[in-house]
């Protein structure tokens, strides 16, 4: 018989762990301590396996219906649900970690050398540690993906949590804030290069096709929280003073402005800082559209250079 929410809600804890079926290979999973687990049973190559699908109530019933039947259309398509996961896992894990320690490594060697305001020893090398610590941090993928945007992006921390997928077109490589999610409540328009569009179109497979792109892992009506990404560095011991979400804004400006390869008015529209003379930001929007895409993928493409540790011209060499 299918389980129904209110059974899954009176199931006591018992001396041993026990089972609660619903359908199809899905089953609830009693502990001892009270803990309630999905778990799926399934055939693959002739063994049995067992695919662990999340936790209640963090993920319901509906919701372990639906990742139940996804693994079930793997299996469809003769591929293991389990190994895909570990594959899904390690790759969203490689990805967001590199892109993150590659910009935040070139900002920690800015920082060393920036004059008068130049970190102190200690903290550029307690820094330059937690960074070594990222290369074996687990998150949870949405997270993971964010962290992995938000460089390429750099929009403002609430625009980024608060993205849904009907702000988002993916085939023109645009994605236009609302003005309601603004800061200077006007639509900000976010032109998007190759990497971002992949990591995005990786993120609908956790997220998709509606809803908010990075929502809450307990329910699809709330974005991620928006201390996530702020929780997650000072877990790896990052002060306030060191590292934020909006880091990425001030690195991306820093770099982009010591480039000499784009017009500053260019790099102010990408951070939608706002122009108080409306004729001239209107000027400026249409103006320097097109050098925006372009920055925007020479950006990324440079983030990428930084992740694969290429030969990277420094990038003041680029000033004209």
């Amino acid at each position: 018989m299918p389980l129904t929410d209110v059974a899954i809600r009176n199931a006591k804890p018992k001396e041993k762990p026990y089972k609660l079926g619903d359908t199809l290979g899905l089953f609830l999973l009693v502990q001892p301590s009270g803990g309630k687990l999905w778990r799926l049973k399934y055939r693959f190559e002739g063994r049995e396996k067992k695919l662990a699908i999340g936790t209640y109530p963090q993920l319901g019933l509906a919701e372990a219906r639906k990742r139940r039947d996804e693994a079930r259309d793997l299996l469809s398509l003769g591929r293991d649900p389990s190994r895909e996961k570990k594959r899904e896992k390690l790759r969203s894990q490689l990805q967001a970690e590199n892109t993150f320690k590659a910009i935040a490594d070139e900002f920690c060697k800015k920082r060393r050398k920036d004059g008068a305001k130049a970190w102190a020893e200690s903290t550029a090398t307690r820094s330059e540690y937690l960074l070594s610590l990222l290369d074996g941090s687990i998150g949870h993928p949405i997270s993971k993906l964010a962290m992995q945007l938000a460089p390429h992006v750099f929009v403002r921390p609430g625009e980024l949590r608060h993205a849904e997928w009907a702000d988002i077109d993916l085939e023109s490589a645009l994605w236009t804030i609302p003005a309601s999610k603004t800061k200077m409540r006007k639509d900000h328009l976010v032109p998007l290069s190759r990497q971002a569009v992949a990591i995005l179109e990786e993120a609908k497979a956790f997220s998709g096709p509606d809803g908010y792109v990075f929502r809450s892992i307990r329910t699809r009506l709330r974005p991620m929280s928006d201390n996530t990404i702020n929780a997650g560095l000072r877990r790896l011991g990052y002060t306030s003073d060191e590292m934020t979400g909006h880091g990425f804004r001030a690195m991306a400006s820093t770099l982009l402005n010591e480039s000499g390869k784009w017009h500053p008015d260019a790099i102010e529209r990408a951070l939608a800082h706002g122009d108080s003379d409306k004729v001239r930001a209107a000027y400026h929007r249409g103006a320097h559209w097109d050098e925006r895409v372009r920055m925007a993928q020479w950006w990324s493409d440079y983030l990428d250079q930084l992740r694969k540790g290429a030969d990277v011209v420094p990038i003041a060499a680029g000033r004209s």
